[in-house]
């Protein structure tokens, strides 16, 4: 063969060469513009997975931008098939993506960013209170669930418009606004004919037991929701309180005795009250949480919170224990609050400062010793009578484990 034809087919090889890297590479761009996380071979049928490194080198060297892409989605496939990592939920999102240690899927982290979540559901941190019975409580309390119950207990439906009416006092002939009449006690349409007592021509004696009960279970319902909402506010509105504007007091507190102080090397370093303000904090918000534990657990009648039949005698007993450990939790909580809010005069009294120091140390260890047994009842003693397995975080004194990101998009 002649150097002339040598020389020609070198440069048909090397031509082949690159028309089918420039057809591949364009066929790697259109598979990634379509959102395609596993790229196949061109060919017909073919179900050949293309290699990973070959469609980056391919991709980088004439659509870089593609080729971030393409990195994203190999990331984001990653993560969801890994139970160990996972992103961060911040709104924005931050482009973190945290990993905890293999077995610790149910944990509490704290993001770089800052934001505390559980991370088996993503949702805020939440315990002692189970990811289900959190999940539930988010949607009743966002819903609507409680403003029906009330209308239900508390109002009648129009049987001509179906509009609710509102009885206030009288006897039980109602008249709607669009002047239809009708019976309060079982919500018939009647006539106008009646008399204190009766409503002429109109029977419901074979109604009233079933309207009274139902009427008296969604009062009852909505009794006992209000009853353990409010008192899930009250404790989530004193943290935010004690966060915003007791948390920059106690800081103040600290200069100054850290300034007035300096001759005194027991009572120079006041990071004991930074330590109770902390666990104020923490034990704030379990107060809080334990509450949504206790309306699904104590007399809910959710399917998806179930007792075991042979177990149900235990849960009388086991209830007691935890409302006792919440009761003391709750009583020492407020102490310790008001003993952070107790300001000093311009020159405190070394004397007074030191018996605050003492029974600050002494709360906070109160406080976290109840949170304690307050996890340690729910996990061993309430969670096992469930039909359905539920876990909980483990219990940190301090807040959500400070979390290392596993990588930043």
């Amino acid at each position: 063969m002649c150097k002339d034809n040598q020389s020609i087919l070198i440069g048909v090889v090397f031509l082949s060469y690159f028309v089918r890297r420039a057809g591949w590479t364009e066929h790697f761009k259109a598979c990634v513009e379509s959102g395609k996380k596993q790229i196949r071979c061109m060919g017909v049928k073919c179900p050949v997975v293309c290699d990973e490194a070959v469609v980056q080198q391919l991709l980088a060297g004439e659509y870089p931008d593609a080729a971030r892409r393409f990195d994203r989605f190999l990331l984001e496939s990653y993560l969801e098939n890994n139970d160990s990592v996972k992103w961060c939920p911040s709104v924005p999102h931050c482009g973190r993506a945290i990993r905890v240690g293999a077995g610790e899927r149910y944990t509490e982290v704290e993001c770089p960013c800052g934001l505390g979540f559980c991370f088996a559901c993503a949702a805020g941190a939440h315990s002692p209170c189970p990811c289900t019975m959190w999940d539930m409580w988010e949607v009743k309390c966002n819903g609507e669930s409680e403003t029906v119950n009330w209308i239900l207990a508390n109002t009648k439906s129009c049987p001509k418009c179906f509009n609710p009416i509102v009885k206030d006092g009288g006897c039980n002939l109602v008249t709607c606004k669009c002047g239809q009449h009708l019976c309060w006690k079982c919500g018939g349409a009647t006539g106008g004919a009646h008399d204190w007592d009766s409503i002429v021509g109109h029977s419901c004696n074979r109604f009233v037991g079933e309207e009274k009960k139902k009427v008296d279970n969604a009062k009852r319902n909505l009794h006992r929701y209000t009853h353990y909402y409010d008192r899930f506010k009250i404790h989530g509105d004193s943290h935010k309180l004690e966060h915003d504007k007791l948390g920059p007091a106690v800081d103040e507190r600290v200069k100054l005795l850290e300034a007035l102080l300096q001759d005194q090397p027991l009572l120079h370093d006041a990071s004991w009250l930074t330590e109770a303000h902390r666990g104020l904090l923490q034990s704030r918000q379990v107060l809080s949480r334990s509450y949504v534990f206790a309306y699904y657990m104590f007399g809910g009648d959710d399917d998806k919170v179930r007792t075991w039949p042979k177990h149900r005698g235990s849960l009388p007993i086991a209830q007691g224990l935890f409302e006792n450990y919440q009761e003391e939790l709750e009583s020492n909580v407020e102490r310790l609050s008001k003993l952070l809010a107790t300001e000093y005069g311009p020159v405190p009294e070394e004397e007074d400062v030191r018996r605050d120091k003492q029974n600050a140390m002494n709360l906070a260890k109160i406080v976290q010793t109840r949170c304690g047994e307050i996890y340690k009842c729910i996990q061993d003693e309430l969670l096992p009578l469930l039909l359905d397995p539920m876990i909980i975080a483990a219990y940190r004194p301090r807040g959500p484990d400070k979390a290392k990101d596993f990588t930043t998009a």
